[in-house]
């Protein structure tokens, strides 16, 4: 295959998974059976990105993201969940950093790569997330959980008016 003239100024590296907080409330019947209890559709989640980082020895980036989420019985209402969401059945407070360089002799400015750290980074580093995620939940004897389609363009749109660089000489 021919090279090609398009090249990727954003590379990613690797990732860890560096939070992974799992909590399932201290009911008998959830270790009875927690498929009929459990409310694999009607969850809650919350997504968050974090602030990214520049190294600036290694011209490269850390940026991240966070990931909450909350099952509840069936039997609780949708008010009932927002009201009280510490009263779910199943929490779960994930994360993930991911390594991505900014290859090339020319840099893009700062506004362009923070966009492409936020939103291709995110994207990127999603599918990792989400497969640890399934995996743990499966693993654990609950319910598939189908992820919800996220708007990581309206997201980091909205969080780029907050998020602030942070640089270290590394």
């Amino acid at each position: 295959m021919a090279d090609s003239s398009v090249t990727s100024v954003l590379s990613f590296r690797n990732y860890k998974i560096d939070i992974f907080e799992f909590k399932m409330a201290p009911k008998i019947t959830m270790l009875l059976e927690p498929a009929d209890l459990v409310d694999s559709k009607d969850v809650m989640y919350n997504y968050s990105l974090r602030q990214p980082t520049y190294l600036k020895k290694t011209n490269a980036y850390i940026s991240g993201f966070n990931f909450e989420l909350r099952f509840f019985s069936k039997d609780m209402t949708r008010e009932e969940r927002v009201q009280k969401p510490e009263d779910c059945l199943i929490e779960l407070k994930t994360g993930i950093v991911g390594f991505f360089d900014i290859g090339g002799e020319t840099r893009l400015g700062q506004d362009v790569e923070l966009r492409l750290v936020q939103v291709n980074g995110s994207a990127i580093l999603f599918p990792y997330l989400r497969a640890a995620v399934s995996l743990h939940l499966a693993s654990a004897g609950f319910p598939a959980f189908l992820f919800p389609i996220l708007n990581i363009n309206s997201l980091a749109k909205n969080a780029g008016q907050e998020v602030s660089f942070h640089e270290i000489d590394i």
